[in-house]
């Protein structure tokens, strides 16, 4: 892994960095198998700006681009829900957000970080980012479920597509001030992979006071 510190800057309340990823491969024979590529752990699952205790870490899914999901939350009993709820659920959850606790030592979290062409092997696909925050599951669904749509300026309702890597980067380095920090609330930390093996990491201090 190689590190590059503080590239740009974004935002006076962001800190930008771009870490190069070396994925997990399928492991055969390794025992015990990794969950998380070397040198990884304390970025996803420790620390931020010194907070303790560690944000929890969730993973941000785009269900249109991971087969099965939600059966396979459901058969992993991990914490998780969908962002879309009544109705629009039944028709549009296969496509839709999904938040998920992540757990360090989890099959799910291997998976994320592992190249292939298995269905299950993630790393590179786009299919989600990786979001920090001290608070619970479900305070973070209500607040992110208020993002879901947009209006435009003819008042015409549209899904607005955070869960996809590139528009999560462009909320966070692009978006007005008061929208973006509207959004980022929450968070100490997101983590944006892309497909060269590069995980962008954003490390939000929200009025200037980190873990806010």
């Amino acid at each position: 892994m190689d590190a590059q510190a503080a590239v740009m800057d974004p935002a006076d309340d962001v800190r930008y960095d771009r870490i190069e990823v070396r994925p997990l491969d399928r492991q055969f024979g390794a025992h015990p198998a990794l969950s998380i590529p070397p040198g990884m752990s304390e970025i996803v699952f420790g620390r931020v700006n010194g907070s303790d205790p560690a944000p929890l870490t969730y993973a941000l899914f785009d269900a249109a681009r991971v087969e099965g999901l939600a059966e396979r939350l459901v058969a992993a009993a991990i914490p998780h829900d969908c962002l879309v709820r009544g109705p629009s659920r039944d028709e549009f959850g296969a496509v839709s957000p999904w938040l998920v606790e992540l757990r360090a030592d989890s099959r799910l979290c291997r998976d994320l970080f592992t190249a292939g062409d298995a269905r299950w092997e993630l790393w590179g696909r786009e299919a989600y980012v990786l979001m920090r925050s001290h608070h619970e599951l479900a305070g973070l669904v209500d607040h992110l479920r208020h993002f879901t749509k947009l209006r435009d300026s003819k008042g015409q309702w549209h899904f607005f597509r955070f869960q996809e890597p590139l528009v999560m980067r462009t909320i966070v380095m692009g978006l007005p001030d008061h929208a973006r920090r509207s959004f980022l609330a929450p968070f100490q930390r997101v983590i944006v992979p892309d497909r060269s093996d590069v995980l962008h990491l954003f490390d939000i201090r929200l009025d200037g006071v980190s873990g806010r």
